[in-house]
């Protein structure tokens, strides 16, 4: 018996006039004779780089005795060894395309599909038909067949003061290895890509150990602004395989050639962010660089420009540490950035910070359902983000909002908070609301907990804890 019903979660309005939405027929199954299919031989590669496309080749036989009518799924596995399990890695699922065989007769399949991106190592290719089980055969068992030696997985490797040259595709992937001697464990290395081009391209340049990055995992990456030529710092080498991954975005449209180098660097102090400050109040500044340690001392120097030592640090690895200093009443001008160690060691980036005549613009708060890019003068049922605020600023609004959204649908709203004066603020946190009595929640699983108030407090990302 099938049943079809219309309008099943009830989008459409129809007036309370429902009960014919329900419709049912009766089917008749009957079971064909069995067949019994195999995977009789399958060919392909010896040797893959990681992320590209090969061509594998099956045959499948029946050798039951009856024909295999109709069509089936033959299935496309990377193992790392000879049987079919759950952890296998689907390649491809492909129908077959002759539409049934005879006793005894045979298919033989061509297929191109792309190699994931996967460490180097050994990996069976699989391939299993009828892998839906579509076909009724005497014996499901027997329905795998496997490329008899394993495919050889390989990723091009970057040596330490070697620097390697690369064609960089558009708007696609390359990727690298990193193997750490035991005489470098512990060291911080720095990681750069280079192109001819590189004001015109946004490259991006992911590290991660042990496994093949993704862009949206990964260990390390490059924090600035978007840019051609790209660097990554390892703070704390361990001994292995770091995997690196470069993404080309030429902005004409063409593949650009890359020149990627790893070094390993001593105690340096290389860029400040934010690298200027208002003197009217407390600043923090995040450091990228090698080799910090705990306990440094953080100050700023400029010639014939008082010393300012930073009352508060936050350490979080040997490349990134975060420094609060108090500007209240600082001269305006330009400063060194100094780093001293225990020890006496010191790194300095000369005119890193300018102390400026500071602003208190306040917070821009701007909010947004996932995807829309169209203001409109509010959110109908909503109130978010009161006008009061410690800093005795103006609180500065943009709505973002679909113009009308369909009963029991789900929307995703985004509150966007950016402090744009020049000093630090405290954490802001807001109430948002929901004046009609729709439900709001963090995630769609909360829903259910009918909370019409959340409370929110933005915190910048990986950023420095109590303020903004």
């Amino acid at each position: 018996m099938l049943l079809f019903q219309v309008n099943d979660n009830g989008t459409v309005y129809e007036a309370g006039a429902t009960e014919n939405n329900l419709a049912l027929g009766l089917i008749f199954l009957e079971s064909q004779p069995p067949s019994d299919l195999i995977v009789t031989a399958v060919t392909g590669p010896d040797t893959l780089e990681a992320h590209t496309d090969f061509g594998v080749s099956y045959t499948v036989k029946n050798t039951g005795d009856n024909p295999a009518n109709g069509r089936w799924k033959q299935a496309l596995y990377l193992s790392r060894d000879t049987l079919r399990d759950p952890q296998d890695l689907l390649l491809g699922l492909f129908d077959n395309s002759i539409g049934g065989l005879q006793v005894g007769q045979v298919d033989s399949t061509d297929q191109t599909v792309n190699f994931p991106a996967l460490p180097v190592g050994a990996y069976y290719l699989l391939t299993e038909t009828d892998a839906n089980g579509q076909i009724t055969e005497a014996n499901e068992e027997n329905n795998v067949g496997y490329l008899p030696t394993p495919v050889w997985v390989t990723v091009p490797e970057l040596a330490f003061s070697t620097p390697l040259s690369q064609a960089l595709p558009a708007l696609g992937p390359r990727y690298f290895r990193v193997e750490v001697p035991d005489s470098l464990v512990g060291e911080t290395a720095r990681l750069t890509l280079k192109t001819a081009d590189s004001t015109q391209a946004t490259n991006e340049l992911y590290v991660q150990y042990g496994a093949l990055p993704e862009r949206f995992r990964y260990d390390f990456t490059d924090p600035s602004p978007p840019g051609g030529n790209r660097t990554v710092i390892v703070p704390e080498l361990a001994t292995g395989t770091y995997y690196g991954l470069a993404y080309g975005q030429e902005n004409g449209g063409g593949d650009q050639t890359m020149e990627l180098e790893i070094v390993a660097v001593p105690f340096d102090l290389y860029t400040v962010n934010t690298n200027e400050g208002g003197n009217t109040g407390i600043v923090t500044v995040r450091l990228d660089g090698a080799k910090f340690e705990p306990g440094m001392e953080v100050r700023f120097e400029g010639d014939s420009l008082p010393t300012l030592i930073s009352h508060y640090q936050e350490y979080r690895d040997p490349a990134h540490l975060y420094a609060s200093f108090d500007l209240q009443g600082m001269p305006l001008g330009s400063y060194d950035v100094v780093l001293e160690k225990t020890d006496g060691a010191l790194a300095r980036l000369e005119d890193g910070f300018q102390v400026v005549p500071g602003v208190v613009r306040g917070l821009t708060i701007r909010t947004a359902p996932g995807g829309s890019n169209t203001p409109v003068a509010g959110i109908g049922g909503f109130d978010c983000c009161d006008t009061e605020q410690q800093t005795g600023s103006l609180l500065d609004t943009e709505v973002q909002a679909p113009a009308a959204v369909r009963v029991n649908n789900l929307v995703t709203m985004v509150v966007y908070v950016t402090n744009t004066s020049n000093v630090d603020m405290p954490v802001p946190t807001r109430f948002v609301a929901s004046t009609e009595g729709a439900p709001l929640a963090f995630r769609p699983d909360e829903l259910g907990l009918m909370q019409e108030e959340l409370f929110l407090e933005f915190v910048e990302r990986d950023g420095p804890r109590n303020v903004l």
